[in-house]
Order: structure tokens, then sequence, then C-alpha cells
């Protein structure tokens, strides 16, 4: 998650409007290492012997059911959502706008 902060602000500065093409890849790759490691820590996933140890511990668990990897996927979630709809958004305007310019 951390180089998406640097890619983000990088096209931020640059206003880079291509960012999802370079970002888009590590935000699903980060999303689903999270939803394994979930997957893990809660037993649906099946655990090799050196893992059980580590796997099974949560060092936060609110309601049950939300840990660190579960925030995890759940920030990723919404990092691939909102960089979705904003890129749809924008060839939207760009689009509408285009028409516009043509009429």
């Amino acid at each position: 998650m951390y180089p998406l902060v640097l890619l983000f602000g990088i096209a931020a500065i640059r206003n880079d409007r291509s960012v999802i093409f370079y970002t888009l890849p590590l935000s699903l790759i980060g999303m689903g290492n999270a939803f394994f490691h979930y997957g893990l820590q809660k037993g649906l996933v099946p655990q090799e012997n050196g893992c059980a140890a580590l796997c099974d511990y949560a060092y936060i668990n609110w309601a049950g059911f939300i840990t660190i990897p579960f925030m995890s996927a759940i920030a990723f979630t919404l990092i691939t959502i909102l960089s979705l709809l904003v890129t749809f958004n924008r060839s939207k305007a760009k689009a509408k706008t285009a028409s516009l310019e043509n009429s």
C-alpha cells in the first residue's frame, strides 16, 4: 500500500490522468493478498504447519471479524473502486465536453 501513496502523490503533482494503469495492478494484488491473509486468520484457507502459530494470532480483533488483514482488504478495495470511478467519470466528462464542442 505504501508505494500507492507515492504513485498517487506524483500523479497528483504531475496531473497524470493515466495513474490507474500502473496503480490498479498493485491495488488488485494487494487486495488479493489481504483477502488471502484474512482467510488464513479465519481458517477459510488451509494453513501449512509453519504458519499456524502466526496466522492464528490477531493483534486486533474487533467485533470478532475486523482484523488487520480485513482492514487492509477494505482499504485496497476502496482504492480500486475509487480509482475506477474517477477514471470513468473523467472519461465521461471528456466525451461530454467533446460532444458539446462539436455541436
